[in-house]
């Protein structure tokens, strides 16, 4: 059978490709995906970044494309417009990430005290993970310490090379439908907290490389290719945004 092209996706000019027969990424859950190479915007959605602080960057995961550099006080934030996934909404967020030990986001909506209320895909905390520094942690939080799911990797992330990082979850309410991968492989570990009841929404930006506009957990390192989808992704799907992304 003749191999029909159908281009999937605008990830730094990749190409994805599949058969009539293949399924492949549905773009229709894509919501935002800032490439960051050499700019801050959205290139499939509306949302696009604003660079806080000195914009740097360099090279990216593949050669020919540039990544956000972010250098411990700068960050990028996308605004808060149709990215308000709640409690009951399947979603999925992505990104390329290059660093070294620290405790910091990667991508996020949540607020910075309080009650932290939001989610996060968040990178060294030893808060409620017993791996070890150097990991992911996932959170989906109401209110932290009484109504939140935290789910952590065993996987190092942090080592000064590349690595592709996603999670995905299910909108089930439940930690056990949160999954965490790494270079396009599951790397979900522990369950640190799955008493998830209520709202995840809050009024914030849309943060990358920090938390809640620069308050907290600044990220310093390089991000490439981050992501939000409307839809929990399969493995399969992380797996060929991972390879072709």
């Amino acid at each position: 059978m003749k191999l029909t092209r159908i281009i999937l996706s605008v990830f730094v000019g990749a190409v994805f490709e599949c058969s009539t027969e293949a399924q492949g990424l549905n773009l229709e859950n894509l919501v935002s995906l800032w490439t960051l190479n050499a700019n801050v915007a959205d290139n499939y959605g509306t949302n696009n970044g604003v660079f806080v602080g000195a914009a740097a960057y360099t090279e990216g995961p593949r050669a020919g494309i540039q990544a956000a550099s972010l250098d411990g006080s700068s960050y990028i934030k996308a605004g808060t417009n149709a990215v308000a996934f709640d409690l009951y909404t399947p979603f999925s967020a992505t990104a390329w990430i290059k660093g070294l030990s620290q405790d910091s986001a990667i991508i996020g909506k949540m607020l910075n005290g309080g009650a932290y209320t939001g989610w996060e895909m968040h990178v060294g905390t030893l808060t409620g993970n017993t791996n070890g520094a150097n990991r992911l942690t996932v959170w989906l939080i109401n209110n932290f310490g009484a109504n939140y799911i935290q789910v952590n990797s065993p996987t190092v992330v942090l080592d000064n090379a590349w690595h592709h990082v996603a999670f995905t979850y299910d909108g089930s309410g439940l930690a056990m439908g949160v999954r965490i991968y790494v270079d396009g492989q599951d790397a979900t570990g522990d369950t640190s907290a799955d008493s998830l009841t209520d709202t995840l929404l809050n009024t914030v930006n849309l943060d990358i490389g920090c938390r809640q506009d620069g308050a907290n957990h600044l990220f310093k390192g390089d991000i490439a290719e981050a992501s939000v989808w409307s839809t929990n992704l399969s493995p399969a799907e992380i797996n060929e945004i991972y390879q072709n992304g």
